[in-house]
């Protein structure tokens, strides 16, 4: 007997034989396809030719839509805060080209300043008064992320109940009304719904990268308790999705680092 979407999803999350393998193409930003390589395979395979939009830039992946979710059987579908990366809220779109010269829409707050070398600088929610946090090297593909990667041998990490506080900070209200409405929206698809709730969670960290490696082999005491912090903090926003979404939501994405948590 054929399996929905969610039933076939979950059946392989519990190592359960499905009816077939899951396909899973832009469920989250960890499944997702750039825009070039999407915009060729709607090419490919005959679709309604118009332009990628570009709803995460900062791998510049592009959203699957509706049409290519039924064409392909993909299962999942991504419930997403409105703003991934970035600060750029996935509303306002307007026209772009890309280094390729492939035409995509991008997100209205999307802007660059292009410097000396050709590379596009990308500031935060795309205001130029704001720090640069994105770079695209001439010709390439996705942004790196930009700012200060230097060690400084006088860090001094931050007091842990300054920390705390930020840490105690709840999920924005307006945050959770737009994933609960998605989730209800999409839960009639019957596909499984992989909610990403990034900038929800992440991994703890004070200072930059190679400040805070630096810290973790200096002071192992402070890293315990900043991990402990995060740890409540993490179980209580977790309930506060829940209470917000319920059981509309098949899978929870805490992090989107390499590890494809």
């Amino acid at each position: 007997m054929a399996m929905s979407s969610r039933e076939r999803v979950l059946a392989a999350v519990a190592h359960r034989e499905a009816d077939r393998v899951p396909v899973d193409l832009g469920g989250s930003i960890m499944s997702g396809i750039m825009a070039q390589p999407l915009d060729r395979l709607r090419k490919h395979l005959g679709m309604a030719d118009r332009p990628v939009k570009v709803y995460e830039v900062y791998q510049m992946l592009g959203e699957v839509e509706a049409d290519l979710v039924e064409r392909l059987g993909i299962d999942v579908l991504p419930v997403e805060p409105p703003a991934i990366f970035f600060g750029l809220r996935r509303e306002g779109w307007k026209p772009w080209r890309l280094f390729d010269g492939t035409a995509v829409l991008v997100p209205g707050q999307f802007d660059v300043e292009v410097d000396a070398s050709g590379d596009w600088l990308l500031h935060k929610g795309g205001d130029p008064a704001k720090p640069v946090v994105g770079r695209m090297p001439k010709g390439g593909y996705y942004f790196d992320t930009a700012g200060d990667m230097s060690l400084h041998l006088d860090f001094e990490p931050p007091a842990l109940s300054e920390v705390e506080k930020g840490y105690r900070q709840p999920i924005p209200s307006a945050r959770l009304e737009y994933l609960a409405a998605e989730a209800e929206r999409l839960r009639a698809t019957g596909k499984a719904l992989f909610l990403g709730a990034w900038g929800s969670f992440g991994p703890p960290t004070v200072g930059n990268l190679p400040d805070f490696l630096a810290l973790m082999a200096a002071d192992e005491a402070y890293v315990d308790r900043l991990f402990e912090i995060a740890a409540d903090s993490q179980r209580s926003r977790l309930e506060q999705l829940h209470e917000a979404v319920g059981d509309r939501i098949d899978i929870f994405g805490i992090d989107g680092t390499d590890m494809g948590t």
